[in-house]
């Protein structure tokens, strides 16, 4: 449902946009994945990485 998204900036910091908000456990995972997957993230976003299926392939998993 819509009024349940969360929506997330990661530049200059990874941080919540919004009033929808998502608990501290979960935000710590987020920004721990967002920083092993930051250089894909910003090249896919800036088309540096043209294809999804190439983006998804380059993403890399969190412990």
């Amino acid at each position: 449902h819509p009024s349940e998204l969360i929506a997330i900036a990661i530049r200059p910091d990874v941080h919540e946009v919004g009033s929808n908000k998502m608990s501290a456990g979960d935000l710590a995972i987020l920004k721990k994945w967002i920083a092993a997957n930051y250089d894909v993230i910003v090249k896919y976003w800036d088309g540096e990485i043209e294809y999804t299926e190439d983006a998804i392939a380059a993403l890399k998993p969190i412990d």
